[in-house]
């Protein structure tokens, strides 16, 4: 934490400072350091987000946990400190991300937020040009226009994200209410636990039993509280996908523009070429003798007006060639990118569900420990009784 501001701190500036250790390549400009150790704040990252975006729009930008408002700098708050735990997890992940991708890990910006020498992050990103546009520029341009030809492979992926994030919603409603459930049951179970325990301190015949349940009692709220926080844990990486489909939906949202711009100057050509064939009819009927008669009285030029017709069609032309260039290099490096971040989507979820079926199994095997705990203690009631 830093404490900046006028008069001496009164009005201090409280804020969190994520210090990152990156190893830097032997080949890189740090290649004196084996490790580069470097400090900076959430803002300085949503910075290089926006900018990322706004540079490579063909390109599926890893997303930053969103800013939250109201979240007051108490290091002695245990809210506070999970909300800086999970956001620094994923901070960490976002530069995994940046790190492992073929393009944005070789921009000069992200080798320059990881630059130690770099202290003013945003200075240095006004200095190339960028001055903080609204990432909403993108995100608010949603093209509802009817478009005549669809490429099916982004409109595969818009239909996908949308999926994606409508099923991820509902996991994690369902997890909320499940996490909710196992924590009441553990508190109840812990509070009968401990009523138990009371009782057998003032008995004398059966303290061992009223103990030896209340132990049990307790081992089952353990177990519960386990499978709340290991559930919470475990889709922590979902909400980095959560987040990820309004990145998808932004390169499709940005593929669907240029293919509408690209359609309205083929529109555009196609009527001026359209007008070119009525005036080449127009001085086809002036070749008659009532059309000669009339050219005569009007003393018009179609020469002049085919010609500038014609002038108007080549530089639609060159517009449309242009369109269709631009279009064409954004779909090259958007599927490249798409495929990409598919193959990665794979690879995470294995990577996910291999967690998830070894944390079940520590679930299991406490579950079971519970059982043959809970066997023992009410097996010495029963074995008490008989005799």
């Amino acid at each position: 934490q830093r404490l900046g501001g006028l008069f001496g701190g009164v009005l201090a500036d409280r804020h969190v400072v994520y210090t990152i250790i990156a190893t830097a390549p032997r080949e890189s400009s740090f290649d004196d350091k084996e490790q580069l150790k470097l400090h900076r704040r959430y803002r300085e990252f949503d910075l290089l987000h926006a900018y990322l975006v706004m540079k490579y729009p063909f390109v599926v930008v890893p997303p930053v946990p969103e800013k939250r408002i109201g979240i007051s700098v108490d290091t002695a708050d245990p809210l506070f400190l999970n909300f800086v735990r999970d956001r620094m997890a994923a901070l960490n992940v976002f530069l995994i991300h940046l790190q492992n991708h073929p393009t944005l890990s070789q921009d000069v910006c992200v080798l320059h937020f990881l630059d130690p020498e770099v202290n003013d992050f945003k200075k240095m990103l006004e200095g190339i040009g960028f001055t903080g546009m609204s990432k909403s520029r993108i995100k608010n341009l949603a093209v509802s226009w009817g478009l005549k030809n669809v490429d099916c492979r982004f409109h595969d992926s818009l239909v996908y994200s949308d999926s994606l994030e409508e099923t991820l919603r509902s996991l994690f409603e369902q997890h909320e209410v499940l996490s909710s459930s196992s924590q009441r049951i553990a508190k109840l179970y812990s509070t009968m636990a401990s009523t138990l325990r009371d009782w057998s301190d003032i008995e004398v015949f059966e303290s061992n039993a009223l103990f030896s349940t209340s132990e049990s009692l307790k081992s089952f709220a353990r177990s519960a509280h386990f499978t709340a926080y290991q559930g919470t844990r475990i889709l922590l990486p979902m909400e980095e996908y959560m987040m990820s489909c309004e990145a998808l939906r932004r390169v499709v949202r940005h593929q669907l523009l240029l293919q509408y711009e690209m359609e309205i100057a083929e529109d555009g050509l196609s009527e001026k070429v359209l007008a070119k064939v009525h005036a080449d009819q127009e001085r086809n009927d002036h070749l008659t003798m009532p059309g000669l008669a009339s050219k005569l009285l009007s003393g018009g030029s179609d020469t002049n007006r085919l010609d500038c017709l014609q002038e108007n069609i080549e530089e639609q032309e060159k517009e449309v060639e242009e369109k269709q260039r631009t279009l064409s290099s954004f779909t090259k490096k958007a599927v490249t990118d798409l495929n990409r971040f598919h193959k990665q989507r794979d690879d995470d979820m294995r990577k996910f569900w291999t967690a998830y079926a070894v944390e079940q199994i520590k679930s299991l095997r406490m579950g079971l420990g519970v059982w043959r705990q809970t066997r023992q203690s009410f097996m010495t009631i029963v074995t008490k009784e008989t005799s």
